[in-house]
């Protein structure tokens, strides 16, 4: 697990990224992997600092281009977390937006073995010589980023921090003891979070109210009402008589009659 500190500056090509000295270090040598110009990848080895003690790797944070270095190589410097040691050319800026992501899988199921699964970290470096100092003990939480351990040497001191958020399990190596370390050393071993039960699916959202309605509109409530049900009738008793039909109305019956003359007279007869 190798330190570095990066400040990106804006500019064209996505951006110049300045990655400065992952440690303290009195009287270090640098050697350059890489020279101004070349094209690196996330990982790589730029810059290896030295001292007697121990060797130091800075990698390149993202891929790009190196631009320039801000030190001497092979000559005797300081150094710190605030030493500029080079500046490179990330690529993926100023072109158009990336296409829209996939649609998102279902979560993983976490891995067996609950608590997320058990982390060994490993020395940074090449040391001879070094001593330990524990910032945290067996059974602390620590938020990824945490300094675990420093390891420190007569010229440099690092920092080795918790990969992701967990809590320490073991150490592998004694605390305030002489030393040699190197990357295939195992420092302390740790329980990153997770595996726990999975989140319950979130709740359908309700069905969105039909336009049109207003904010009082319920399907329910405007549909056709029903027509009230018939009466029932009174338990233990006879059905009620129905209801008399109205007495009809006397109509009058027109009559006809023709006189002599043919003048027509129409009488009104009226009968029970």
């Amino acid at each position: 697990m190798i330190l570095f500190s990066t400040g990106g500056s804006g500019g064209g090509g996505g951006g110049v990224t300045k990655v400065n000295a992952p440690m303290d270090g009195e009287g270090v040598y640098l050697t350059f992997q890489f020279k101004v110009g070349d094209s690196v990848k996330a990982g790589d080895v730029v810059i290896e600092v030295e001292s007697d003690k121990a060797t130091i790797e800075v990698k390149a944070p993202s891929d790009g281009t190196i631009k320039e270095f801000f030190v001497e190589e092979q000559e005797e410097i300081d150094v710190g977390p605030s030493t500029e040691l080079f500046s490179m050319e990330t690529g993926g800026g100023g072109g158009a937006a990336p296409a829209a992501a996939p649609a998102a899988a279902a979560p993983a199921a976490p891995s067996g073995g609950g608590g997320g699964g058990e982390i060994v970290v490993n020395a940074p470096m090449d040391g001879e010589g070094v001593y330990l100092t524990f910032h945290k003990k067996v059974g602390d939480s620590v938020n990824a980023g945490d300094v675990v351990i420093e390891v420190e040497s007569d010229k440099a001191t690092i920092e080795v921090k918790a990969p992701s958020a967990g809590v320490v399990k073991e150490f592998f190596v004694p605390e305030q003891e002489e030393i040699d370390v190197g990357p295939s050393t195992q420092m302390f071993k740790m329980e990153g979070e997770g595996g726990g039960a999975a989140p319950a699916a979130p709740a359908a959202p309700a069905a969105a109210a039909p336009s049109g309605g207003g904010a009082g509109f319920s399907p329910a409530l405007n549909a056709a009402t029903p027509p009230p049900p018939a009466p029932h009738a009174p338990s233990g008793g006879a059905a009620p008589a129905a209801a008399a039909a109205p007495a009809k109305k006397k109509l009058p019956k027109a009559v006809e009659k023709h006189d002599e003359a043919g003048i027509s007279t129409i009488f009104y007869l009226y009968f029970n």
